[in-house]
Parts: C-alpha cells; sequence; structure tokens
C-alpha cells in the first residue's frame, strides 16, 4: 500500500540490485545522490511548478500515483512546493480518508534531506 511504501525509513530508500546498496556509508552515500538527481535539474522545477498550478485534489492524486512507483520523487516534489499548496495537496490526502498517507508524507518531509546520521 502507498502508506506501506512511506513509512519505510530514510535508508529503505537503496534498493537491492544498486550497486551502492550494503553498507550504513553506502547506503548514505546512495540516498544523497539520488536526491542531488532528482532536485537538481530545471526540469524538477517545472514540474514543481505544474504541482502548484493545479487544483489541489489533482496534483494529490498525480502525487499518489508517484508514490507507489517512486516514494522519494514524490516528497521532493513536495519538499520543493510552496508551503500553502503543499498544505492543501496534503490536507486532499485526510479528505480521502487516507491519513495514514498524509501522516507518512509528513515524516518523510521531516526526514527528507536530512543526514540520517548512519556511520
Amino acid at each position: 500500500t502507498v502508506a506501506a511504501v512511506l513509512s519505510c525509513d530514510a535508508n529503505a530508500w537503496v534498493v537491492a540490485g544498486d550497486p551502492d546498496y550494503g553498507t550504513p556509508e553506502k547506503v548514505e552515500a546512495s540516498h544523497a545522490k539520488r536526491l542531488a538527481e532528482i532536485e537538481g535539474d530545471e526540469q524538477f522545477a517545472k514540474a514543481v511548478a505544474v504541482l502548484e498550478t493545479v487544483k489541489s485534489a489533482e496534483a494529490k492524486e498525480m502525487l499518489g500515483e508517484l508514490i507507489t512507483t517512486d516514494p522519494q520523487q514524490a516528497v521532493a516534489y513536495l519538499d520543493a512546493m510552496k508551503a500553502r499548496q503543499r498544505a492543501k495537496v496534503i490536507a486532499e490526502f485526510n479528505k480521502d480518508g487516507a491519513t495514514d498517507v498524509a501522516t507518512g508524507l509528513l515524516e518523510q518531509l521531516r526526514l527528507h534531506g536530512l543526514d540520517t546520521g548512519v556511520q
């Protein structure tokens, strides 16, 4: 389920088969590299602008689909959105009875970009 995907810890972004899968140091490095790849390009900014422009219910639907395939990307989009639009999108998850998803998104936003402290 979407909530199960979001409930994973920051280290779970690295998947088996990834050459950096394994040691905590490699997991942390892979996580940092992935965040830089996601957030570091012009197309990312354009996608965020679209999410901020459409109605919050539509943005929620788009992000809901993305959460199931690439939750880190979905959280990165939310993180980059303006606070007001981000709050409206998260409220849409609550409105549709997906409180567990909204809670998972909030927790992943809190952890997003943080040094996981893995040594």
